[in-house]
Parts: structure tokens; sequence; C-alpha cells
């Protein structure tokens, strides 16, 4: 038998997140990563791998808070899921002005897997981002998507 209140309540989390919302998540993702950051410098890639994955959720959510901004709707994000690729290539259409070596690095995001490597491909460091380029681009799009917001 089913619980009415579970079935009640199937709204997916974040429909109702304003860009706010998730650029604060965002920030706190990002201080997040800066703080671990330090306890990976051991010399080997794994260490490196709690670091990397949430900096990687923490340009996600930059660039969710984008495209809410621009217009795009949640379910039109949600259906991107981790395409970092489709990603930056709509918000760039949506007037996000990145570099262009952010905006290839979050492309090549996707080419690499990376966000899925992150989280289960421990023999697969090695085709990662370095880790100062993937502090770069979060950096960048906190700045830039921060000021869009204003």
């Amino acid at each position: 038998m089913t619980n009415t209140s579970e079935t009640k309540d199937k709204t997916y989390p974040g429909e109702s997140a304003t860009p706010e919302d998730l650029i604060l998540l965002a920030q706190e993702y990002r201080k997040a990563a800066e703080a671990i950051l330090p306890l990976g410098k051991s010399g080997k890639p794994l260490t490196r791998a709690p670091y990397r994955l949430i900096a990687l959720h923490s340009i996600e959510l930059y660039l969710h808070a984008f495209l809410l901004i621009s217009g795009c709707t949640p379910k039109e994000i949600r259906c991107l899921q981790h395409d970092f690729k489709s990603k930056a290539t709509l918000a760039k259409e949506k007037g996000l002005l990145l570099r262009q070596k952010t905006q290839e690095h979050i492309v090549s995001l996707y080419s690499t897997r990376e966000y899925l490597t992150s989280r289960y491909g421990a023999e697969m460091t090695t085709k990662q981002s370095e880790i100062t380029r993937l502090k770069a681009t979060m950096e960048e799009l906190a700045k830039k998507v921060q000021v869009v917001k204003k």
C-alpha cells in the first residue's frame, strides 16, 4: 500500500529554486571545494576526486542559475541532465560571455565525461582536467553569473 503523502508530493528537487538560490548553493559548493583542496595535495590523483566532484557541481549550479536568469524553465534545464556541453552552448547563445579557454573547458567536460569519472572512475583519473583549469573555470563562472544576477 502506498502512502498518500509520498505520492502526493512528487515535485522535482530544485523545481522552484530561484537563480539566487542556485547561486548561493553554488557558492557554498565552491567554498567547500576550496576548503578540501589542500587535503588532495599528496600527489595521488584519487586524493583530488572529492575536490573535482564538488567543483564540477558548483560549475553546474552556476550554469543552471544563468540559464534560469536567461528564461529557461527548470524542466528545460533538467532535460540537459549533466551535459556540460549543451549547457555551456545554450548559456553562450543566451549571452554568457566566458573566456574562450573557459568555454572550451566546460564543453570538454562532456566529451571527457569528467562528471562521471569523478564520481565513479577511479581508474580514469589521468583523463581529467588540471586542477588549476577546473578552479579557474569555477571562479570565472562565479564572477560572471553573479554579475548577471544583479
